[in-house]
């Protein structure tokens, strides 16, 4: 068989380099031919691994280029005239299925992209008096085999999905036992394969009475070095020397992991391609990240901030894998432990990795940033003091950066802890004022206001309640807030000012309780214009308030009485006769009147 040497790519030299955002692919399974795949040490490794027919397996966390790495290996295989055949176990499913279904749905795939022009479905009947796994290993040796005389590479995506099968432990034995009858039957050498998922060895084979899962060699997927990574830069900037530059920051945030890596790369070409500009170079890669990975909106919609969480919180060990990386944080010297469960499903998730010297660390800054000690406390249900300081100061830095919705949450999250802080309640305000959210800062500014006018604070309040009204000159009700202020303390002049527009304004739009309020209030404001009373009467009968009109006749009587207009008065009692002949009140108040004239 031919298969290509395995060796390093000489140095690259990019002469020339242009923003590409759509250069990078971030997320799903790369092209073999895509420009911006990275060539790492693992390349090698598989191509070396298959081309001795190991067995070979990648297992390690999602988004790591497992796949990618797959196509690209099996369109070198195809250029060396190696057979190969790709097996996604996700398109087999995992509901409603039988194990006959599922390895048969494999055959049909292996037929398929072999064109090996067998009746796979007539072959399977002819073998029903034998089990399904026998069926599955004997298509494998007595016609895959036979049928071709090149080595066959079969490549199992997404092993990870098998493992809540209840038949998944048969179906990596079976893959063992081919391995192991290499010793009987020569013509298996040219039978390789090599699995692919998010899953460790210990896993494929979890019955502890058969034997594990423990043949094939390993390969590593390590995140990109500075050196593999260089040919990212050629959609990144329109400079090359600036793009390393960048590069290297970008890096100094991901680490290199892939996933990471490639959308941050997108990210700053998408950046360079609209407002290129190399002032910005040295530090555009951390206002960036912030924006895109650190904030609030950040690190609750990228797919694989969302993916390393729900692997730690929804794994049924969650607190031992809080804990545990709690401590490697905390700059405990914890060493990698493959036989160790708690380890295994802490490296699966991304999280961490092992250092050459097989210490365990977090996996980048970005990791570092995100679950942190307080979301560590948080997922664990501690409560931990509350940092008011960190919460500001975090909120100014978003600020800056222009980022008025992630100030707004950290500003929140201050009076969730403290309601009655008014000051930063008014910041509130401002903050919506500057995303146009009109309702949400007069919401803040009323409550302030409000909060003032109760404690004594009128000025304050005053003052908020006008620039209220500045935001939004509809808003009558804060005519008559200002009006009450004005009347507690003695300004009765502006509190008419104040009144005599809520009037107007409630008028044009009908308010008529609204309307019968401001007059009364303009009563006590002008206890002695009779005006007002008199408004306030009409109205009522206008609303057929009659017992209502009445009463406000009998006030108007007192009141001209007691300022000697005994035929006002006389006539005011007389107006509320018609509207009700028989109050008594009104009948002993005219005989009153009458007795004295």
């Amino acid at each position: 068989m031919r298969i290509p040497e395995p060796g390093r790519d000489k140095d690259l030299k990019i002469t020339f380099t242009r923003p590409q955002p759509d250069f990078y692919v971030v997320g799903g399974t790369m092209k073999a031919s895509a420009p911006s795949y990275v060539v790492r040490e693992s390349d090698t490794q598989l191509l070396e691994g298959i081309r001795r027919n190991e067995f070979c397996y990648v297992l390690t966390s999602r988004q790591m280029g497992k796949s990618s790495l797959m196509v690209r290996t099996a369109a070198q295989l195809k250029e060396a005239g190696t057979r190969s055949v790709i097996i996604d176990l996700t398109s087999l499913g995992t509901t409603n299925l039988t194990p006959e279904s599922w390895y048969l749905g494999q055959i049909q795939r292996m037929c398929k992209q072999l064109a090996l022009g067998q009746d796979y479905v007539q072959w399977w009947e002819s073998q029903s008096h034998l089990g399904i796994v026998q069926r599955f290993t004997n298509f494998l040796t007595d016609v895959l085999v036979e049928k071709l005389p090149e080595t066959i590479v079969i490549f199992v995506d997404e092993i990870d999905t098998t493992l809540s099968l209840p038949f998944s432990d048969d179906y990596f034995a079976a893959i063992r036992s081919l391995y192991n009858d290499r010793a009987l039957n020569s013509k298996l050498d040219r039978l390789n394969f090599v699995l692919l998922g998010v899953a460790s060895p210990a896993d494929l084979i979890k019955d502890p009475k058969r034997t594990p899962f423990n043949i094939g060699r390993r390969i590593e997927l390590t995140d990109f070095t500075f050196q593999e990574a260089q040919p990212l830069i050629a959609g990144l900037a329109p400079e090359p020397q600036l793009s390393l530059e960048l590069l290297r920051n970008i890096l100094g945030w991901t680490g290199g992991q892939p996933y990471l890596t490639q959308k941050a790369c997108s990210i700053i070409a998408a950046w360079a391609e609209r407002s290129w500009a190399p002032v910005e170079v040295s530090y555009i890669a951390d206002k960036l990240v912030d924006q895109f990975f650190l904030s609030e909106t950040g690190r609750n919609t990228d797919e694989n901030l969302r993916f390393v969480q729900d692997r730690i919180l929804e794994s049924a060990e969650s607190r031992k894998l809080l804990e545990f990386y709690l401590r490697i944080r905390q700059g405990e010297p914890l060493s990698y432990d493959d036989l160790d469960t708690v380890t295994a499903a802490l490296m699966l998730s991304g999280l961490i990795k092992a250092a050459e010297n097989r210490r365990l660390q977090v996996r980048n800054t970005i990791y570092e940033r995100v679950f942190d000690e307080s979301w560590i406390r948080a997922s664990l249900g501690l409560r931990e003091p509350f940092d008011r300081a960190r919460h500001l100061k975090k909120a100014q830095w978003h600020i800056v950066q222009g980022r008025v919705p992630d100030a707004i949450v950290e500003y929140q999250k201050v009076l969730k802890e403290n309601p009655k802080d008014w000051e930063l309640t008014m910041q509130l305000g401002e903050l919506y004022l500057l995303l146009h959210e009109k309702n949400a800062a007069i919401r803040s500014f009323e409550k302030t206001a409000n909060a003032y006018y109760s404690d004594g604070l009128y000025q304050k309040a005053i003052a908020i309640y006008k620039k209220i009204q500045k935001i939004d000159l509809d808003l009558t009700d804060f005519h008559v807030r200002l009006a009450e202020i004005y009347l507690k303390q003695g300004l009765k002049a502006d509190a008419k000012l104040e009144l005599e527009a809520a009037k107007n304004q409630y008028e044009k739009k009908g308010q008529i309780k609204q309307i019968i309020e401001v007059l009364k209030l303009l009563i006590e404001a002008e206890p002695e214009n009779l005006k007002h009373r008199n408004e306030l009467v009409r109205t009522y009968q206008n609303q057929d308030m009659l017992n209502e009109a009445v009463q406000q006749y009998l006030e108007i009587s007192d009141f001209c009485h007691r300022k000697g207009l005994l035929n006002e008065s006389l006539s005011a009692l007389e107006h509320a006769l018609k509207i009700d002949a028989q109050n008594q009140t009104v009948l002993q108040q005219i005989e009153r009147l009458t007795r004295k004239g």
